[in-house]
């Protein structure tokens, strides 16, 4: 299975819109806000990023719109639970 990384939701939907699975999604602190890295894995996922990229990628709507909402909840949820995280650490007095 080939990998790649994108914070992009829309590409993300894509994706996963093709048939590839989440690996991760990752909180993290960019520019000092908080982001979401998203790993993704498929078998031709290459291809697809290809085809996303020259604008040649088709999708049907439903699907994408189904797919989009998903990730979007996903990615919602792990911005949460990495800002209660930094909350807690900051109490604590612990390392940011």
């Amino acid at each position: 299975m080939q990998e790649i990384q994108t914070f992009d939701l829309y590409e993300a939907s894509y994706y996963l819109s093709r048939n590839c699975q989440i690996v991760t999604v990752e909180a993290v602190d960019v520019d000092g806000k908080v982001n979401c890295r998203l790993t993704i894995s498929g078998v031709a996922i290459h291809t697809l990023q290809a085809a996303y990229f020259s604008g040649e990628a088709q999708i049907k709507l439903f699907d994408f719109r189904r797919t989009y909402a998903q990730l979007h909840k996903l990615v919602g949820d792990a911005k949460r639970k990495y800002k209660l995280q930094m909350k807690h650490q900051r109490v604590a007095g612990g390392p940011l």
